[in-house]
């Protein structure tokens, strides 16, 4: 999940990653991830998010999509607070570790931040519990 704002004919994509680096060497094999992330944190970054980016420039339509406007005030607070760099701590159970976020609550937290309530906060940030909430909303700008 990314965050994605425009303004001045300028889109800007973010994600919330973690660096395989930061992981024990015992656990950077891609199929041992989750076994440490759902019990452990590491340090989480804010990136410009050019996977994100290139597929809604496709436009294949594999992407849903919910969009929100942004007034001249909410736009400065977004770029504030989706700096590009280190930025709090990563997991994949969030809630179960104060303060953590995965991309899905630290997508959530920032947008609604930034616009209000917009986004629903999901048990563990779970990206399908996001996905069947987007999809329940009467947003005609949703794409699956």
């Amino acid at each position: 999940m990314a965050l994605s704002w425009h303004a001045d004919d300028d889109s800007t994509f973010r994600g919330y990653v973690f660096r395989v680096e930061d992981l024990p060497p015992e656990f950077q094999d891609q199929g041992k991830w989750r076994d440490y992330l759902f019990e452990h944190t590491v340090p989480g970054h804010v990136i410009e998010d050019i996977t994100m980016r290139d597929k809604a420039e496709r436009n294949t339509g594999e992407l849903m999509e919910q969009s929100w406007p942004a007034d001249n005030t909410q736009s400065p607070v977004l770029q504030r607070i989706c700096q590009e760099g280190p930025q709090g701590i990563y997991s994949f159970n969030p809630d179960d570790h104060p303060g953590a976020h995965n991309c899905v609550t630290w997508v959530t937290s920032r947008a609604n931040e930034a616009l209000g309530e917009v986004l629903p906060k999901v048990r563990q940030g779970r990206i399908k519990l996001m996905a069947e909430e987007l999809r329940s909303r009467q947003n005609p700008r949703i794409t699956s």
